[in-house]
């Protein structure tokens, strides 16, 4: 991964981004790219820690691993958002599975982008922002308070 200098723009102001890797290196580049952004960044390195930051934090953005530390793949992510039927944040792969079998699979599994690995933070950065104009046209203005069926 190169380090070159990032926009001082912040597209991913308000944003929650979930890092899911378990690599220190590479987590450390992805977060700090996102904190550069503008966004509150958390990170877990397994599936399960993911798992509950979903529970707990409404994510505009997943960053997410393929190769985790307990062996799990990270799509079982994706896999978990679809049993809750719930609508899931945007994802973006990151993953040295780099086969266009491997895409295919991360995007079939739900995944709205995939980039392979050693990537170019110029790049990275390029792809959070695009998927942070996905997340808010998909999003409910600030003003509207939504609960279950309730839209007010």
């Amino acid at each position: 991964m190169t380090q070159e200098a990032v926009t001082d723009e912040t597209p991913l102001e308000g944003a929650t981004v979930l890092i899911v890797e378990d690599d220190p290196e590479d987590a450390g580049f992805a977060m700090k790219l996102v904190e550069s952004l503008g966004g509150r960044v958390l990170h877990a390195d397994t599936v399960s820690a993911a798992r509950v930051h979903c529970a707990e934090n409404d994510l505009a953005i997943i960053v997410l691993d393929r190769m985790l530390a307990d062996s799990e793949d990270g799509l079982a992510l994706l896999d978990w958002y679809r049993e809750l039927e719930a609508a899931a944040p945007c994802v973006l792969v990151t993953s040295r599975l780099a086969t266009t079998d491997d895409h295919v699979r991360g995007l079939d599994f739900g995944a709205d982008d995939y980039i392979d690995k050693p990537f170019d933070l110029r790049e990275l950065s390029a792809r959070l922002r695009a998927l942070m104009r996905r997340a808010e046209t998909q999003r409910a203005p600030a003003s509207v308070f939504i609960w279950r069926d309730l839209e007010i």
